[in-house]
């Protein structure tokens, strides 16, 4: 059964797609990668499943519809999965090979940020912002659309080719005992000086303020590499993803990337373990292979979606 994705209709920020941007989509799903099938804008939960077989319909309003035809995951065609970590996990599979389209393969130029526009108040508190980015140096912008009416505040940190080399350099040296040189110690004083500007400013102007915050680091690439932490406190963020954290984060990511022949890979920061966890992966054939706790959520989050509908 094919499930209508989105329309040339106004949606409730105001936006509409064209035309063109709907074959786009039509063209990327039919493809050589497929789009996971979320919920509920949570990137911390792992794809449903995959949309394939992509067309444009004339609704009767004469306005335009994106249909595809959703491939949920099966139990039957999971199975258990021995982790690198010792922890056994799930890995799902579908008969459509396609890997997953990662929006996080292109290594950017400068920082990268990336926010929705409807977690400001006002284009003022957006202003403040942007100004308060602007004093970290140069940096680019991405907008994050979500169709939920406020989602929860989330922001996207995409480092640089020279940012990933850093922190790459200081797990090797960290591992081996090694002092840290005079220019990577600068080279990390200023990368985090940008990340620490943009997460407590974001935290400070971005709304709900009754909400946690979402934070992704994102190391792009392919493999690209994920880590999340969700807090209402940004110091919590900017401690749980420093050089020390991360480079023992990115030791537990080469075992998987040894063991998984990996397109994107996931952590999440446990705020009660306080250390970061494997979440889930994507393969480039196409699997989704999960941590117990992932799995869980997805599920809770599956059951929660089938009793609002009910």
């Amino acid at each position: 059964m094919q499930q209508l994705l989105a329309t040339t209709h106004v949606d409730s920020h105001g936006m509409k797609m064209t035309r063109e941007a709907l074959e786009g989509a039509v063209r990327q799903i039919n493809g050589n990668i497929v789009p996971g099938m979320g919920v509920e804008h949570d990137v911390t939960i792992p794809p449903l499943g995959k949309f394939v077989e992509a067309f444009i319909y004339e609704l009767p309003d004469g306005e335009l519809g994106l249909f595809a035809t959703p491939i949920l995951y099966s139990e039957e065609k999971s199975s258990s999965v021995k982790l690198p970590n010792g922890e056994w996990g799930r890995k799902d599979v579908w008969e459509d090979k396609r890997p997953f389209a990662d929006k996080h393969e292109e290594v950017p130029e400068e920082m990268e940020f990336s926010y929705d526009l409807v977690n400001f108040e006002t284009n003022d508190e957006l202003d403040k912002f942007l100004k308060k980015l602007e004093e970290g140096g140069s940096f680019n912008q991405q907008l994050l659309i979500r169709k939920s009416l406020i989602p929860d505040p989330e922001l996207i940190i995409k480092l640089t080719q020279q940012g990933m080399s850093a922190l790459v350099a200081y797990k090797v040296l960290n591992t081996f005992g090694k002092r840290i040189k005079e220019d990577l110690n600068n080279d990390l004083i200023n990368i985090y000086s940008k990340i620490r500007n943009a997460m407590i400013n974001y935290a400070k102007y971005c709304i709900p303020k009754n909400r946690p915050v979402t934070y992704l680091l994102v190391l792009p690439g392919s493999p690209s590499q994920e880590f999340v932490i969700k807090s209402t406190d940004p110091n919590v963020a900017i401690n749980a993803i420093s050089a020390e954290e991360i480079s023992k984060a990115l030791s537990e990511s080469e075992r998987f990337i040894m063991n998984f022949d990996v397109k994107k890979i996931q952590f999440v920061f446990s705020n009660e373990e306080k250390q970061w966890k494997f979440n889930y992966l994507l393969t480039d054939t196409g699997e989704v292979v999960g941590s117990k706790e992932a799995i869980k959520n997805r599920e809770k989050a599956v059951e929660m979606i089938m009793g609002q509908n009910g």
